[in-house]
Parts: structure tokens; C-alpha cells; sequence
């Protein structure tokens, strides 16, 4: 599913922040990255994607289960696949919570680990390591993380 095409699904309904697509599965809009709003898929308790208009991030939240790959997979911009228990994405990369894919669906950054484990303060922006720099990403922390 597309940016665009989850923005429509929640504004067609009549809650217009959030809407179930799936069991135990919500749309949430987020917040604002450069006056555009940011989508978050939620699994249960877990954003497992957040879609922004040129790029998404991917989180399993620690969850790598069969259900989170399948919302990834269903809501993401790129496919993840399991082999010998660990999580890849369709091109090869290894998959770590917080990695940021493009629009093509290639890995383009990965948000740092000192955010990652961070779980005090509001809004607060992702560092990234960008893997390619012709891939601007600015990724900001959604206020209703985890709750």
C-alpha cells in the first residue's frame, strides 16, 4: 500500500484519524514531516511501518512474527522474507527495526540505535546513517509512540 493510498483509506471513513483494515490492525495519521501527514501502520501495541510521502519505516518492535511480517509486507513499500531466522528485505539487506526504505524500495537509511532505545520525550528526530546520500530522509518520532 501506498502513502497515498492509506491516506485515503482513513479520510474515507468517518473517523478521519484512524481506521482498522485488518484485525488487531489500525491506520493512524501521526504527525506532520514538511507539511505533508505522516501514516502509521499499528500492529496491536506496535507501529510496524510508518509511511511517509517519499520513504516508510519498517519496526518489528521486537515482535518477528509470522503477523508483523505479513502487515510489513502488505502495508510497506518493500517485502521482508525469513531465512534461517533472520529477516531480510526483497533486495537481500538485512532487516533491523527502524530501517528506512525509499519509494523504489530500497533501503536508504537506519535509524540510530541511541533513538531507538530512547523511550522518554515527545517528538524527536531520527538520526540517520544514510546507506546513500542521494536519499534525503528526515523521520520524525510520532507522538503516540507505543500507546
Amino acid at each position: 500500500m501506498t502513502y497515498e493510498e492509506a491516506l485515503k483509506k482513513i479520510e474515507g471513513g468517518r473517523n478521519k484519524v484512524s481506521r482498522k483494515v485488518k484485525n488487531n490492525t489500525t491506520l493512524h495519521k501521526l504527525v506532520e514531516v514538511n507539511g505533508a501527514v505522516t501514516v502509521g501502520v499499528k500492529l496491536h501495541d506496535t507501529f510496524v511501518v510508518i509511511m511517509h510521502p517519499n520513504h516508510s519505516v519498517y519496526f518489528s518492535g521486537g515482535y518477528r512474527t509470522s503477523t508483523t511480517k505479513q502487515r510489513i509486507n502488505e502495508f510497506g513499500l518493500c517485502s521482508v522474507y525469513q531465512k534461517n531466522f533472520a529477516w531480510y528485505l526483497k533486495d537481500g539487506t538485512l532487516f533491523e527495526d527502524g530501517i528506512v526504505v525509499d519509494r523504489m524500495g530500497v533501503a536508504s537509511a537506519l535509524c540510530s540505535q541511541e533513538w531507538l532505545q530512547n523511550q522518554a520525550g515527545r517528538s524527536a528526530e531520527i538520526k540517520v546513517m544514510v546507506y546513500d546520500e542521494r536519499v534525503p530522509v528526515t523521520v520524525l518520532r510520532p507522538t503516540t509512540w507505543g500507546g
